[in-house]
């Protein structure tokens, strides 16, 4: 064993350690938020909005053709949306709606 391949067995054994570090369930798709219901109503609408967003914005390719700025902004306005929809449903219904809420 020479010199040479001592110093590079360390740096090869932390390469390997770190790419076999597990992503959190959000990151890898196993969990659609940190916390919360992920089988609500709201949050099956938000799924839906992603996924028709991805697909128009992909082309059809899905998600895998997109960076992850244009996936966080597709979150994001999905987000917004399902607030707007809330909130129009809530004055269809005659009720008030706070929206410095």
């Amino acid at each position: 064993m020479g010199a040479a391949e001592v110093e590079t067995n360390p740096t090869e054994r932390r390469r390997t350690s770190r790419s076999k570090r597990p992503r959190s369930a959000v990151t890898s798709g196993r969990q659609l938020f940190v916390q919360g219901d992920s089988n609500s109503a709201w949050a099956r609408r938000f799924f839906d909005l992603c996924s028709h967003h991805i697909q128009d914005i992909s082309r059809g390719l899905g998600k895998d053709a997109l960076s992850e700025a244009q996936l966080s902004l597709i979150k994001r306005a999905s987000s917004i949306e399902c607030e707007l929809e809330r909130l129009d449903a809530m004055l269809s219904r005659g009720e008030l709606v706070d929206l410095g809420e």
